[in-house]
């Protein structure tokens, strides 16, 4: 276990003060930058979108793509 070839995050960044929201987003940018895969599943899109080389949400039930390049804070 020692080496995951995927990391599943579930709403990291619920009920958490700001500050710690930030070191929750430079971590997955790290991670990122590590070519570490990610499932992350997240309510605010300002936090899930940091870092990530695409994404996808829904709306009312519909998948939506809502980013296909990577982005920074």
């Amino acid at each position: 276990m020692s080496q995951p070839r995927l990391r599943i995050l579930d709403e990291p960044s619920l009920g958490l003060a700001a500050q710690l929201v930030l070191d929750i987003v430079q971590l997955l940018k790290l991670l990122r930058e590590q070519s570490m895969p990610i499932l992350l599943i997240e309510q605010n899109t300002a936090t899930a979108s940091v870092g990530t080389g695409r994404a996808a949400g829904t709306v009312t039930g519909a998948r939506k793509s809502l980013i296909t390049e990577p982005r920074g804070v």
